[in-house]
This record gives C-alpha cells, sequence and structure tokens, in this order.
C-alpha cells in the first residue's frame, strides 16, 4: 500500500525529542502523544515500558545504533533516545490572559531564543515551580511567527522541564503584551543592569506577578522597562557585565517563588 505524504501542517504539529530524562518525562506525562521511538541496545533497558507501550498501542519503535539514531534526531547529542511526538497543547496568549486561577509566577522571554538559554530557563522554571513561560521571539512584531515552537535542543536540555511549564508565545508588540498583561492583572517586573535600578534581593514580590528577561546584549526594550511596576537588578562585583539570563532567570524566579 502507498503511503500517504506526510502534510506540512502535520509536520509542523509533530517534534523530535531527544535526551534521557526529556523522552522519559515525555512518556509519563503524555504517552498518547507518541508516534514513533528509537533507543539504542544501551537505553533499551530503561525505556522498556515506553516500548512496551508503543507495541501494545501499535506504534512503531526501533533498535538503532549510536550513528544512526544521531542521523535520526539530527543531532550527536541523543543520550540513546529520540521519539517523534504531537507537540504538547499550550494555550494560546489570550486564552492564557482569560485563565480564572492565574499562575503566580511567569518569566517572560523577550528576544531570548538561543536554546540552550530557553532550555536552561525551563528546567529552572519547573524546579521552582514557575507557572508559565512567555516568549516573545526576535525581531519585528510584524515578523514574529504566531506558532513559534521549542528548539529540539531546548527540549532535550530542559530535562524534562518542557513537560511541566507550559510555552507560551506572545506575538504582539512587547508594548501592547505589557499592557494586556497588567490589565489582566499581573504586576510586571523588568530586569536591568542599571544602578538605578531596585535590588532584587530586596524587593517585595506581588503575585501573580511577571518577570521581563531580555537577550544578552540588547536586554529589554525602553518601552518595557518604563511600563513595569518595578526594574530590578541582581547586584554582583561588576567584575563581568552580566549574568547568563539562564542564571538570572534562575535567581529572580527563586527569590519571586519563595518571596512572594
Amino acid at each position: 500500500m502507498e503511503r500517504k505524504p506526510i502534510s506540512k501542517e502535520t509536520r509542523k504539529s509533530e517534534h523530535k525529542i531527544c535526551g534521557f530524562h526529556a523522552c522519559m518525562a515525555l512518556f509519563h506525562n503524555r504517552p498518547g502523544d507518541i508516534i514513533r521511538a528509537y533507543v539504542t541496545e544501551e537505553t533499551r533497558k530503561p525505556f522498556g515500558p515506553m516500548l512496551k507501550f508503543c507495541a501494545q498501542n501499535r506504534l512503531a519503535y526501533h533498535i538503532v545504533d549510536p550513528i544512526d539514531l544521531a542521523k535520526i534526531a539530527e543531532s550527536d547529542h541523543h543520550e540513546g533516545v529520540c521519539v517523534l511526538a504531537k507537540s504538547p497543547k499550550y494555550p494560546d496568549f489570550k486564552d492564557f490572559l482569560q485563565t480564572a486561577a492565574k499562575p503566580g509566577v511567569v518569566l517572560w522571554l523577550v528576544g531570548v531564543e538561543n536554546p540552550h538559554n530557553v532550555g536552561a530557563i525551563l528546567r529552572t522554571a519547573a524546579h521552582f515551580g514557575v507557572g508559565a513561560v512567555l516568549v516573545t521571539p526576535g525581531g519585528p512584531a510584524s515578523a514574529r511567527p504566531a506558532k513559534w515552537t521549542l528548539p529540539a535542543s531546548a527540549l532535550r536540555i530542559a530535562e524534562g522541564g518542557a513537560e511541566h511549564v507550559p510555552v507560551i508565545v506572545a506575538a504582539s508588540p512587547v508594548a501592547e503584551t505589557a499592557r494586556d498583561l497588567k490589565k489582566s492583572g499581573f504586576a510586571l517586573y523588568a530586569t536591568s543592569g542599571s544602578q538605578m535600578a531596585q535590588d532584587a534581593f530586596k524587593a517585595n514580590f506581588r503575585t501573580p506577578c511577571v518577570i521581563a528577561l531580555g537577550a544578552e546584549g540588547p536586554g529589554l526594550p525602553e518601552n518595557l522597562l518604563k511600563s513595569a511596576d518595578a526594574t530590578l537588578r541582581i547586584p554582583g562585583t561588576g567584575k563581568v557585565e552580566s549574568l547568563n539570563v539562564s542564571v538570572a532567570a534562575g535567581i529572580l524566579a527563586s527569590l519571586a517563588v519563595h518571596g512572594a
């Protein structure tokens, strides 16, 4: 029987996940979204329950060598497993704003697109119990993809965190997004390296709140800094220009979750 070609829309709704903890979290949290699985002999035993599930549900799985798996995963950092799965169904930004029970702390990544940083932030967010991560992709609002998805490398680096923290795209102009967040009841905190900003360790976080973080270098746009309820800095020695954004996100998430 001739196989039907897979449509572009279907491909967009699927993604590859590689990495031991990321794939294990996928299996435990949404096994019904698994489409196909690949493991090596080395990881066959720990992923035995997942392979059994695939067999019971007539889902294909393959035992392959590490070299072939690298080609399938499109990465040498597969850690012996790769799963093709349906993309998680996260609420869109408007639906997120209308949810009755607002998450206590939300991280907002403005132009932060390095997959290593995004993955590390998701891992940190899951650790501290951050309610969601908003992503405003870089570039002008007119060119931002409303269907931006997490890169496979970010999913691996998140070590399963992406299965526990919703990732919501906020593709509108930053000023409009900030206004909508505040209008829906969120306190908005922006981060800055300026000495004029408030010491984050002395801040009294109100919840629900959104903490905005910018990409290293450009930081946050001026209109967002002006519209924030408070601008925060993480004090240090000054011997380096700034902290890595994922480290800053971890410090601020800890302060906001435990200090609010």
